[in-house]
């Protein structure tokens, strides 16, 4: 469980960096909704400063939708030693760090064939163009 999700039983898990999580506390404590006049001097106050702000950021961070950079997307070539496994792989990273494409839908399986096709090395694009690589399988190509 991540610091920032809420148990059923209102509880909030309360992580000590590099050693997970230590311990649980009332959800009220991590986020109050109210004033909870804590003390910045306060070692323990401080500490819940902290995780509200990285709770807040995480919230924020999870809530804006990433944006899509289709150049980016598409600006993957095939790298002279590269062998087409490692290729492929490349282009599925980038269309889905990029594209805004769902990894496991019909359109994404499409922008990765096409993709593989146009821009592997020559020798492979003329193989692949032979056969029937539109309505054949990725694992296939």
């Amino acid at each position: 469980m991540q610091y920032w999700e809420v148990k059923e039983d209102q509880r909030v898990a309360a992580p000590v960096p590099g050693q997970g999580v230590q311990q649980v506390v009332p959800s009220e404590t991590k986020f109050p909704l109210g004033d909870p006049n804590w003390d910045i001097n306060d070692a323990n106050h401080r500490t819940h400063l902290i995780d509200l702000k990285e709770m807040i950021l995480e919230g924020i961070r999870r809530a804006v939708p990433q944006s899509t950079n289709l150049t980016k997307a598409f600006e993957v070539n095939q790298m002279k030693e590269e062998s087409p496994g490692d290729f492929i792989q490349r282009i599925r990273d980038h269309l889905t760090k990029y594209s805004g494409v769902a990894p496991d839908s019909p359109a994404f399986d499409n922008l990765l064939k096409m993709q593989f096709v146009t821009k592997a090395w020559p020798d492979i694009q003329k193989k692949l163009q032979k056969m029937n690589w539109q309505d054949a399988a990725i694992i296939d190509l």
